[in-house]
């Protein structure tokens, strides 16, 4: 079995991948036709963020369907480890709390909300940005319509939050959701079901490259494997 590497190693290597994802913000390309390089059948954890992209399957473009399908279709004699699980729950719930949660809430004009969740450095700290965030958003519209791109950010942070929660828990059962709910924060956009053709395409380009992200970061970090 491959050594698992050390926790300061996975953080730099963790959030080089993060950020190779090509951001998600209105200056990156998007890709045209989303195509799966690597194979994730093996990754409960890389699983469970590809199959919650199904929640709108009827937006998600046909190379995309394909592509997730074969995957969650596959045929594994033998999954990851518990800590290969736990190295890729690590890395979605980075990508959650900071990228994904920061871009909905800059979006919506919680720029500092943004910022400190782009800052935040242990997983593990009980006072979450996002949660913070989402508890913000919440008191200053408890008495009023959250407008739309409040609302995106209010979810997305919402979801970072459970992310950063469900990557350090003890059974290893809740540890792979944790895809889940990075790939709900994601999925913020489609919210109102009315998301235009530019953003649509941003989040399933980011998506294929956080999949592709996660993958090339295991490997990389797992000595022998090319």
């Amino acid at each position: 079995m491959y050594p698992i590497p050390n926790r300061r190693h996975f953080l730099a290597g963790g959030f080089a991948a993060l950020y190779a994802c090509g951001g998600f913000g209105p200056l990156h390309t998007a890709l045209a036709r989303p195509v799966l390089l690597r194979s994730f059948a093996g990754n409960r954890t890389t699983s469970s963020f590809a199959s919650c992209l199904f929640r709108y399957e009827d937006v998600m473009p046909n190379a995309l369907v394909s592509a997730i399908e074969t995957e969650l279709n596959h045929i594994v004699v033998q999954y990851d480890s518990e800590a290969e699980e736990r190295q890729s729950a690590e890395f979605f719930a980075w990508l959650t709390v900071r990228e994904i949660a920061p871009a909905y809430l800059r979006r919506a004009g919680y720029d500092q909300l943004a910022a400190n969740c782009e800052n935040q450095s242990d997983l593990r700290d009980e006072a979450y940005p996002s949660s913070t965030a989402q508890h913000t958003i919440g008191k200053q519209y408890a008495y009023s319509r959250t407008p739309r791109l409040a609302s995106f950010a209010y979810g997305a942070s919402a979801h970072a939050s459970t992310a950063a929660f469900y990557a350090g828990h003890e059974d290893i059962e809740t540890v792979i959701e944790t895809g889940h709910y990075c790939a709900r924060a994601l999925l913020e956009g489609f919210s109102y079901k009315d998301a235009s053709p530019a953003d649509a395409a941003q989040i399933w380009a980011f998506a294929v490259r956080a999949i592709n992200a996660d993958l090339q970061l295991s490997q990389a970090d797992m000595p022998g494997m090319v």
